[in-house]
């Protein structure tokens, strides 16, 4: 159990690492990546519900488990 909640843990981390780079302004430029890829003005809107979405199927899937 120990090592499913450390890649759980880590997931979340990446999810943060991903959301902070993306909203940060010049992130394009920063990592060199050209072209036109946007979202528009919801991608960071969509990158946080995408984040809740995750959090909420951690929950509902984890939580101790009773011994039968």
């Amino acid at each position: 159990m120990a090592e499913n909640q450390s890649k759980i843990w880590i997931g979340i981390g990446a999810a943060v690492v991903l959301f902070l780079v993306v909203t940060t302004p010049g992130w394009k430029e920063i990592l060199g990546i050209s072209g036109e890829f946007s979202l528009g003005g919801y991608a960071p809107a969509l990158l946080l519900l995408l984040m809740m979405a995750g959090l909420l199927a951690i929950v509902m899937m984890g939580g101790e488990k009773k011994p039968e």
